[in-house]
């Protein structure tokens, strides 16, 4: 990022040279993100039915840390809820009920991220981060409608800790304050594949000591296809264009 100069440190951990900013800095930063949802869920096999609920307009915050100890990685903490609901005619069986007719759907997921990361390069045209990513997700769907027999509710609920693979570049526009990113934290392993993506460009409107202000805008994408986790199996993903400020101490 702005103002920060490259200095070698050898990772021992990791095997490779790291470059490390000379002094700490903070990053502060919210993001609206206009988030349509859809795909399918279950407790075990996956209905054939597609749901698409409603577009909703959610707050993803973040907060970094970054620090001059080479050895040490920087911290990153990510944190979220995606909440949306809609209505839907369809026959699919959840938890031994079979639903035929309208249903009223909820979907809400805590999504909690803790990542660790090296910044690989650090100028004022290019940065590159390589981490891990612990993502905690808390999540509850809850289906209220129509049965052979009246009318019937059935809620799933799912809690666990997945570590992921982050990776993030960002090259700068020389004398313009602009800037292209990018960001992924995702892992596949056996039949549960998460991908959380996104892409866009900034610019610093404010760069003087002791903060720098910037606007980002960009496009995002949250994938979760999950095989029995914690009981609960989804092929499910969030995506939308945002746009939002950070600022940086």
């Amino acid at each position: 990022m702005k103002r920060l100069v490259q200095t070698a440190a050898i990772a021992l951990t990791l095997g490779m040279t790291t470059a490390q900013a000379d002094f700490i800095g903070l990053y502060l930063g919210i993001d609206g993100w206009d988030m349509d949802s859809s795909g399918k869920f279950g407790s075990d096999n996956l209905s054939d039915q597609n749901f698409n609920l409603d577009n909703d307009t959610k707050a993803s915050f973040f907060i970094a840390l970054e620090h001059p100890l080479p050895l040490l990685p920087n911290i990153r903490v990510r944190g979220e809820n995606l909440d949306t609901s809609g209505q839907e005619s369809a026959n699919f069986e959840l938890e031994g009920t079979t639903f035929d007719g309208n249903v009223d759907i909820a979907f809400d997921i805590t999504d909690a991220n803790i990542t660790l990361y090296y910044e690989l390069f650090d100028n004022d045209v290019v940065s590159f981060d390589l981490g891990l990513t612990g993502k905690y997700l808390n999540g509850d769907i809850t289906v209220t409608g129509d049965t052979v027999g009246g009318t019937a509710t059935e809620k799933l609920d799912f809690t666990g800790v997945v570590p992921l693979l982050y990776g993030a570049l960002e090259i700068g526009i020389p004398t313009t304050g602009l800037s292209i990113f990018g960001e992924i934290s995702g892992l596949t392993y056996d039949d549960n594949t998460i991908m959380d993506y996104q892409a866009g460009a900034a610019y610093s409107f404010i760069d003087i000591l002791p903060m720098d202000l910037s606007i980002r805008a960009g496009y995002r994408e949250f994938s979760l296809e999950l095989d029995d986790f914690d009981g609960v199996s989804t092929d499910w993903s969030f995506e939308g264009p945002f746009a939002g400020i950070q600022a940086h101490f």
